[in-house]
């Protein structure tokens, strides 16, 4: 698939902004918050649904960042990696202040939300739940969610948990719409496969 143009081409300079702050580049760093500020603000944003909150999150998500860069294996991804941090720190804000429960990567996830991950899971295996049972499926996900690749499950998050439009996603990760289609259909049939074995092991 054809992934060439802009946003490509912006994708390649977070790649390399990401590297050389890496390396310890002040400059190169203080250019890649400017480049992904956006983006990891909206993920804060739709979590805690406060400004104030979301922009303490994208301070801590940075903070963080200073010292995380060097872990980061591969560089093409340090937007998904911001995202994920914004969206556990946000998820941590809204749980300290009593509000709506949110899914955290790091919490085991819930089954028989009314999310999209769930219905997403329902309608690809609908005897899962009832072959798990809501605990064990909802650690069954957690496992494989963990497991998929990091390309599809960054798309499969951003897409189910977060709630992003195929656009925001595209815009995020820059890859194109089609891509981020492809890259969620191939996360949700992983996604199914492995929870249906997973049902299998343990009936």
């Amino acid at each position: 698939m054809n992934e060439t143009g802009p946003a490509q081409s912006e994708g390649a300079e977070v790649e390399a902004l990401a590297r050389k702050a890496a390396a310890g580049d002040r400059d190169a760093f203080e250019a890649l918050v400017e480049k992904t500020h956006g983006v990891v603000f909206r993920v804060a944003l739709r979590i805690c649904g406060s400004r104030a909150d979301a922009e303490d999150v994208v301070q801590e998500t940075f903070i963080r960042a200073i010292s995380g860069l060097a872990t980061v294996k591969d560089a093409g991804a340090t937007k998904g990696w911001l995202c994920a941090i914004a969206r556990n720190y946000a998820t941590d804000k809204v749980r300290a202040r009593g509000r709506r429960h949110i899914w955290s990567l790091d919490a085991p996830i819930e089954a028989g939300s009314t999310t999209l991950l769930g219905e997403a899971i329902a309608s690809e295996e609908p005897g899962a739940e009832e072959q798990l049972g809501n605990q064990q499926l909802g650690a069954a996900l957690s496992e494989a969610i963990a497991e998929l690749k990091d390309k599809h499950r960054v798309v499969l998050t951003l897409r189910e948990i977060d709630g992003l439009s195929y656009e925001e996603i595209a815009s995020a990760l820059d890859i194109s719409i089609g891509t981020v289609e492809s890259r969620l259909h191939r996360a949700r049939e992983a996604l199914a496969k492995k929870v249906k074995k997973l049902a299998r092991e343990l009936d």
